[in-house]
């Protein structure tokens, strides 16, 4: 579903003006963008191909399991997964971190 949006931090930063959406530098462009798309217009870009080129999910996954990798690490030197979690069957400790980092591996 394309945006219309102003063109403002934040938004400017997801938005690419014509790719995905539109951003106005004025009320006047709003205006003119929001009934532009309520006439049946469609932007001429293939959106979903757009923000797969933007989004890379494997490098996110990776990021996601060294922040937790990292937790895992400064909360064992502190002792404090010694304190909280206990150890499960396959000897895999119980902490909700480890058994998501474990998750996030296989």
């Amino acid at each position: 579903v394309p945006v219309v949006s102003y063109d403002v931090s934040g938004c400017n930063e997801i938005i690419d003006d014509g790719v995905n959406g539109r951003l106005a530098k004025s009320d006047d462009e709003f205006i003119e963008y929001i009934k532009w798309f309520a006439d049946g217009n469609r932007l001429g870009s293939d959106i979903t191909k757009h923000i797969r080129k933007k989004t890379d999910a494997t490098s996110a996954y990776r990021q996601l399991l060294r922040f937790f990798q990292d937790r895992l690490e400064s909360e064992s030197r502190w002792g404090v997964l010694s304190q909280r979690a206990g150890t499960n069957e396959d000897g895999w400790d119980s902490h909700p971190y480890q058994r998501l980092a474990k998750r996030l591996r296989s």
